[in-house]
């Protein structure tokens, strides 16, 4: 059994699909990742978002997570739609639609 914030501790919890995400570097590494989906309990119904979406941004994530210390809302990250739909009654984000599937955009910079 590792320490709590050892290095095996961290490796651990950046493996789970499902949790609170509470630091930026955190956040951060979710979006490098893109897998799951990020539900912000900030509004009212929970919404959903991919891991890029421009709804999350690490100022909006300070200001309610750091900042206000999670009395405004917080951040998680979950599975898959469905998965947030269910614990959190959490509504898809209209901007990202983390309801579609992830179709990776023709010309990767490995193929140029």
């Amino acid at each position: 059994m590792s320490k709590p914030g050892s290095r095996r501790d961290e490796a651990a919890a950046t493996d789970t699909i499902a949790g609170e995400i509470n630091t930026t570097k955190e956040l951060r590494q979710i979006k490098l990742r893109l897998e799951g989906v990020i539900v912000n309990t900030a509004s009212s119904p929970p919404r959903v978002h991919r891991p890029l979406c421009d709804e999350v941004t690490e100022e909006r994530f300070q200001n309610t997570v750091i900042f206000r210390e999670g009395k405004g809302g917080k951040y998680y990250l979950r599975k898959d739609l469905a998965e947030a739909v269910k614990e959190f009654g959490a509504v898809a984000c209209k901007k990202c639609k983390p309801e579609r599937p992830f179709v990776e955009p023709h010309g990767t910079w490995s193929q140029q």
